[in-house]
Formats: C-alpha cells, sequence, structure tokens
C-alpha cells in the first residue's frame, strides 16, 4: 500500500530541490505600506520611496493610467499619480 506523503514532507522535498525560487521581498513595499498604515502618513515620503525603485515607479504609472483609474489627462509623475489616487478614494467617500 502506497502511504500519501505529508505536507511537510512535501515542502521539505520542494525546499531541498535545486528548482525552488522564493519571491524577492521588497523592502520599499513593506516601508510604503507601513507609511500608509499611519494615521496620518507623509505623502511626500510614500513618493520618495516609490520613487527610489524604478520597478514601483513604471507600475504606479502604468496602474495611474489604466482605464480603470485614468483621468481626462495623462499621470506623468509619481506625485500626480498619489493625488489622483487620493482624491479618486475621497470621491468613493462621498458617494
Amino acid at each position: 500500500m502506497h502511504q500519501e506523503k505529508s505536507f511537510i514532507d512535501l515542502v521539505d522535498q520542494q525546499l531541498a530541490s535545486s528548482d525552488t525560487r522564493l519571491p524577492v521581498f521588497n523592502t520599499t513595499a513593506l516601508r510604503i505600506q507601513q507609511e500608509i498604515a499611519k494615521e496620518e502618513p507623509d505623502v511626500r515620503l510614500i513618493e520618495k520611496l516609490i520613487v527610489s525603485d524604478q520597478s514601483l515607479t513604471a507600475k504606479v504609472l502604468s496602474v495611474s493610467n489604466s482605464s480603470f483609474y485614468k483621468g481626462l489627462q495623462q499621470v506623468a509623475t509619481v506625485r500626480n499619480a498619489i493625488v489622483g489616487r487620493s482624491r479618486y478614494a475621497a470621491e468613493k467617500k462621498l458617494k
């Protein structure tokens, strides 16, 4: 009779294999989350943190210019993306 492996055995086996690739932990994203969680987040610090990460900057601008969030003008800076998103969130709360 064949006994099934436990979940822990499967995890151990996967970690021991050379195929395992863990995602990279982004400390910038963590710092942004911590700042956003504050009662009064520092928008300038959030902007500075986003701009310090090229990949994150590109993603923020891409999402800000997506059809879901896009306004009448193209968002060209992280600051405009943050302000625009804040305005969008405030308008949703009022409805």
